[in-house]
């Protein structure tokens, strides 16, 4: 068995403000178009939290026959804090040795299915503030009329905003002011919060080429289901079939309920290929693998670009790394040197095409813009860019134009190359067996080492 017990005791931060412009143009002429601020109530300044995280596991190995190997297990797993609190895993391993008699097979084939779930904890796995401490500070009052424990207030389009110097601001009236039309923002777990859970299966082939040689040739699939994101459930209603933004602005919501959720998908296919060779003084590593991954949520972190149709966002993801390649060599040169090159090359990394504003009325600056006709580019202005995803559209609100996929946009493409020149020496009392190095201490000595990285769009 094995358990986790988290304990969090988080200090909130006093009172802070930021505002948001969608421009440069905006900032120089002091016109924010959003201003947020932090206030502490109900002398709530600290929260507590326990998180509960165990497992039980069974497995077994089950040699059939010199052939063939099956291996079987069960995990079960458990956490508090969230409705989902009994998850099941079955996982199961098949390996088949091709060859007649007795000789040393030269080609293995594998096979596997599993679930693996994940944890609703704390960021990055084991470090940061756990994402239930949210719902402690910013939770939501039971009672009509009552404040969150750490109230954060947004205020659409404010004025007042000024600066006693460049970067210095000097604090608009108070959000709650009737003058403005503040929203106050807070934080919820879905009552059918799920664990996510991904399923992988895999298919390979090892063989032996020859005595130095080695391969393998990999298949996995990846679905996931339950996965983590967050929504603005106080969001207006935004019809995203038609995938064209409102005639007319929608209306800013009284207040913001940032809802964790568990609804997102992804699927992903990727196909392996490792090439391994040992000479007597050269040994040389490669792997490739190429990628294809779609889903609808990044993580947690996540906010749905659309409150009421999450999927809308479902395109590549921050995975999807089309192409890698790594190739890793090591040659003993004579007198002890040892030559070590490193050569890694990645496709470009997909992201998401935003124009920084909020169309949908779900306080993320997320809203991607519209495919406009290209003769709109045809005169430069700061509405509408050409691109080669054609003539985009940064103010697309009542045009009818539709909105671009997600994560249409494909980052550079990256390699790097490493030289590493090194030699050990000992010294000490001189002993004898292979190698024939001094008995004592070693220092290794990297004598040269050189790199260079370069990428393209």
């Amino acid at each position: 068995m094995v358990a986790e017990v988290t304990r969090a005791k988080i200090a909130a931060a006093t009172t802070s403000e930021e505002s948001a412009f969608p421009s440069t143009a905006a900032y120089l002429a002091r016109t924010p178009q959003q201003y947020q601020v932090t206030v502490v109530n109900n002398n709530a300044y600290t929260a507590r939290a326990t998180l509960f995280d165990a497992a039980l596991f069974y497995q077994d190995d089950w040699t059939i026959n010199r052939h063939l190997t099956f291996s079987y297990g069960l995990r079960w797993e458990t956490q508090n804090e969230i409705h989902d609190k009994s998850d099941w895993a079955p996982r199961i391993y098949l390996t088949y040795a091709l060859g007649r008699g007795k000789a040393k097979p030269k080609t293995v084939v594998r096979a596997g299915y599993g679930w693996f779930y994940q944890r609703f904890t704390v960021p990055n796995g084991s470090y940061g503030v756990p994402y239930i401490v949210s719902t402690i500070h910013n939770n939501l009052p039971t009672t009509p009329g009552g404040l969150s424990n750490q109230q954060i207030y947004t205020v659409t389009n404010p004025t007042g905003y000024t600066e006693t110097s460049p970067g210095n601001a000097i604090k608009p009236p108070t959000p709650t002011s009737s003058a403005f039309a503040s929203a106050p923002t807070y934080s919820t777990l879905a009552p059918n919060f799920h664990a996510a859970l991904d399923m992988q299966g895999a298919i390979g082939v090892d063989r032996q080429r020859s005595k130095t040689i080695t391969g393998n040739v990999t298949y996995l699939y990846s679905r996931g289901i339950h996965d983590l994101l967050t929504n603005n459930i106080g969001a207006p209603y935004f019809n995203g079939a038609t995938n064209i933004y409102p005639t007319t602005p929608l209306t800013t919501p009284s207040s913001n309920i940032n809802h964790y959720q568990s609804g997102g998908v992804y699927r992903e296919d990727q196909a392996i290929a490792t090439v391994n060779a040992r000479m007597k003084n050269f040994s040389i590593f490669s792997f490739y693998t190429f990628t294809n991954a779609k889903g609808d949520t990044t993580g947690v972190a996540h906010f749905a670009s659309n409150a009421s149709d999450p999927g809308q966002d479902y395109g590549p993801t921050t995975f999807d790394i089309r192409n890698r390649f790594l190739i890793l060599g090591d040659y003993m040169a004579p007198y002890g040197f040892s030559i070590a090159p490193f050569f890694v090359y990645n496709s470009g990394t997909p992201y998401n095409v935003k124009i920084g504003s909020d169309l949908t009325a779900n306080n993320q600056f997320s809203a991607r813009p519209a495919i406009a006709p290209q003769g709109n580019c045809a005169i430069p202005s700061s509405r509408y860019y050409s691109t080669p995803y054609g003539c985009l559209d940064a103010n697309p609100i009542g045009t009818n134009e539709q909105i671009i996929p997600y994560g249409l946009g494909t980052g550079p493409s990256n390699f790097s190359l490493n030289m590493r020149l090194s030699k050990v020496i000992g010294f000490g009392p001189k002993l004898g067996g292979p190698g024939g190095g001094g008995g004592g201490p070693q220092a290794r000595t990297t004598v040269v080492h050189a790199a260079a990285s370069a990428g393209e769009d």
